[in-house]
C-alpha cells in the first residue's frame, strides 16, 4: 500500500487489488484511505487463497464482503473470475462466482 500514493500522484486512477498479500492489501484499509482517489477494479475474490482454496460458501462469503467494501460509495468494478476459478481449482465453470448482481442488494 506504501506505493498506491505514488501511483495516484502519476496519474493512475484505477487499482486491480487481487489479492491481500498478508494483509498488505486489506480491502476495508485501502476503500478507506484511497477511496476517494481511486477506482477499484477487482479484487471480488482473493486470487491466491481463497479462490483456489476456498469452499463455494467461503468464496461466495467473500465476494459479498469485498462488493460490500468496494462498492460503497461506488467506485469499484467486479472482475468475473469464473472460468480461472475452473482452471486454478479444478471446478467447473459455473459455481460460485459466476452469478451477476445490478448492485449489492442483490447478494442475499
Amino acid at each position: 500500500m506504501q506505493l498506491i500514493p505514488y501511483f495516484i500522484e502519476a496519474g493512475f486512477d484505477i487499482l486491480n487489488p487481487r489479492a491481500d498479500l498478508g494483509g498488505r492489501m486489506d480491502p476495508q484499509a485501502l476503500k478507506d484511505r484511497f477511496g476517494e482517489q481511486l477506482v477499484f477494479w477487482g479484487g471480488g475474490v482473493d486470487t491466491q487463497q481463497t479462490l483456489p482454496f476456498g469452499t463455494p460458501d467461503e468464496i461466495r462469503a467473500q465476494v459479498r464482503e469485498r462488493m460490500r467494501i468496494f462498492g460503497t460509495g461506488g467506485g469499484f468494478c467486479f472482475q468475473h473470475y469464473s472460468q480461472r476459478a475452473g482452471a486454478h481449482s479444478g471446478r467447473k465453470p459455473g459455481g460460485p462466482c459466476t452469478r451477476r448482481w445490478r448492485n449489492t442488494a442483490d447478494l442475499d
